[in-house]
């Protein structure tokens, strides 16, 4: 894990931290022995630190350039060849490379970076920041910037001496509570803005400019083969170089796997290109409807395995209210999985891992979606559509017609799930969409925007365990691909990750890669409840979403009352009850209440 901070003042000196104060915020998120490093350069001081690996971090500089980041690039050869750089002797690291390609093209370059990066470049001689973000969004950057001084980081926590706490934005919390979604400029603090995934932000000191450098959008060529295995030998490629490039060869490899196709693949890929990868189950023996042993052991059985099983019967949803739900600057919809999560990271850390892959993202980019019948439609192909409907009608109890309005006659008219697809969209991207997206596109586009979910256990409690924690199927090179292929091969008949099920055959048991539906956990939700309700109640029923306008105190007291007893009245309960409890630890960070 690494984190950075940088401070600017075009006029003069920079507001600045000590190194050991930069250290201590880093310490209230981890116990991990951390290796730092500062510089102060003219008007700029730089601060980065790093918990993994065993040398210092460093600041890089190249002539009047200077980078600090966390970089990580797949594609190093292929920019060597793009760009001309062969002959330019050895580019010893990536932060080197991302510094050169900028020296000799300017911010052009950005767009071509496979990997997982964010990074700032200040270029002392033009007295201007460059600052960008990967296109999945699996690092972060935030900003402020006030008069002539400018804060860029990796994390909020170290813009906390620029902005105050109470003094939120009322427009994120209201999207927040609509979409969950945290990828926008906006942040949870007036003064604080986040570089979006895709996205860079150029400052000098009279203007801003924000890029968005890359879209999906742009990548829209359909890719057409002879036939299934075709697809198969190339989506199994690209799911190969994915795993491998998130492998590490400095530190025990695991996998957080539970019975499900898309972390056993994961795991079963790792073991096919040859490295070792400990897999870390959760496990249950009181509340067996949630274990998951009958898919784990026929997959450890395969490959002459031993996993680390977790017995997480106690780890129920808040069960250890309030001790163990920490402080975060931004609100997480995953947040109450926090006793189950960190358990489970927990365990990779003490057996000596400080690298986990999860299957994360697996359904979001190849779960699929009925609006392939939209696509059907739209070419009056009648006899595959009836190939879909009625498999899928008689599984969901419906009927055949009613199948074919909702997923496949309303989305013609900008209705039904339609919706969906582009209730968290801008009017241009939607237009956009419209000419030139299927259907199925615009689900996979709706899907994408959940994928910010991962930071929860990224940024927040990977950390506390010195653990990274990476996500193989949010590769930008799988996630175009498998936004250009043909909508059935993901979503089929009501069948889900087809394409996902067959190229798996040979790598995982029939009980996986036939297994049709996950494992519910509402066991272990209401376990959690019963044994955090004493101290979880007075908590929750205080109604601090009531000040935001979401609810009524009288209906947020009903609505929590009958949630205790295992049932939900509203779709919104889990984000409100997100948004309660946050506000709750917001309060207790500065003071004081909310409402006052």
């Amino acid at each position: 894990m690494k984190w950075f901070a940088c401070s600017i003042n075009f006029n003069g000196e920079p507001t600045r931290i000590t190194e050991n104060q930069f250290v201590s915020l880093i310490h209230k998120k981890t116990s991990s022995i951390i290796r730092s490093h500062s510089q102060k350069i003219e008007q700029a001081s730089f601060f980065i630190a790093d918990s993994i690996n065993t040398r210092p971090p460093e600041i890089y500089a190249q002539g009047d350039l200077v980078l600090i980041g966390d970089i990580r690039i797949d594609n190093r050869n292929e920019l060597l060849m793009k760009y001309s750089l062969i002959n330019e002797g050895e580019i010893r690291s990536d932060e080197i490379l991302v510094l050169t390609l900028f020296n000799y093209y300017g911010e052009q370059f950005v767009v071509d970076i496979l990997g997982e990066f964010s990074f700032i470049i200040w270029n002392s001689k033009r007295k201007c920041i460059y600052a960008a973000r990967d296109q999945m969004g699996i690092k972060s950057l935030y900003w402020n910037q006030k008069g002539h001084n400018v804060w860029i980081s990796s994390d909020i926590m170290f813009l906390r001496n620029t902005f105050s706490l109470d003094d939120l934005d009322m427009e994120y919390l209201k999207n927040f509570y609509i979409t969950g979604i945290c990828d926008s400029e906006l942040t949870p603090y007036k003064d604080v803005k986040r570089v979006p995934s895709a996205h860079s932000i150029s400052i000098d000191g009279n203007s801003t400019k924000r890029t968005h450098y890359w879209k999906i959008l742009d990548n829209n060529k359909k890719i057409i083969y002879r036939d299934l295995s075709e697809y198969e030998e190339h989506f199994i490629d690209l799911l190969k170089k994915s795993v491998q490039y998130r492998l590490s060869l400095n530190t025990i490899n695991s996998v957080m796997m539970s019975g499900g196709l898309d972390s056993t693949s994961v795991f079963a890929i790792a073991k096919q290109l040859g490295y070792s990868a400990l897999p870390i189950c959760g496990v249950f023996d009181e509340l067996r409807g949630c274990d998951e042993r009958r898919y784990i052991n026929p997959i450890l059985k395969k490959y002459n395995a031993n996993a680390e099983f977790v017995l997480c019967d106690d780890n129920g949803t808040l069960s250890n209210f309030p001790n163990d739900y920490i402080w975060t600057e931004e609100p997480h919809v995953n947040a109450l999985n926090f006793s189950l999560t960190s358990s489970l990271i927990n365990r990779a850390s003490i057996s000596g891992s400080k690298n986990m892959l999860t299957g994360f993202a697996g359904d979001h980019v190849l779960g699929g979606s009925p609006a392939i019948i939209a696509d059907l439609l739209k070419e009056y192909k009648w006899k595959q559509i009836l190939q879909h409907a009625i498999p899928y009608a008689r599984d969901t109890r419906g009927s055949v017609p009613g199948v074919i309005c909702k997923f496949g006659i309303l989305p013609q008219f900008k209705k039904g799930i339609y919706k969906s697809f582009i209730s968290h969209s801008k009017s241009s991207e939607i237009k956009k969409a419209e000419q030139e997206c299927s259907f199925t596109q615009m689900a996979l586009l709706k899907q994408l925007s959940g994928i910010t979910a991962r930071l929860f256990s990224d940024r927040e409690i990977g950390p506390l365990f010195g653990v990274d924690c990476k996500h193989p199927f949010l590769d930008r090179r799988l996630v175009e691909y498998l936004f250009n292929i043909p909508g059935h091969l993901c979503w089929s008949a009501g069948n889900t990750k087809v394409l996902l099920r067959k190229a798996m055959q040979n790598y995982l048991p029939e009980e996986v890669t036939l297994r049709e539906n996950k494992t519910e956990h509402g066991a272990l939700t209401h376990s959690g409840l019963r044994t955090a309700w004493r101290s979880l109640y007075p908590v929750i029923s205080k109604g601090r979403v009531v000040t935001l306008g979401f609810i009524t105190l009288d209906d947020w007291i009903k609505t929590i009352n009958v949630w205790r007893q295992g049932h939900m009245i509203r779709e919104d309960l889990w984000t409100l009850i997100v948004l309660e409890l946050w506000l709750y630890k917001l309060e207790l960070e500065i003071g004081k209440s909310i409402a006052s």
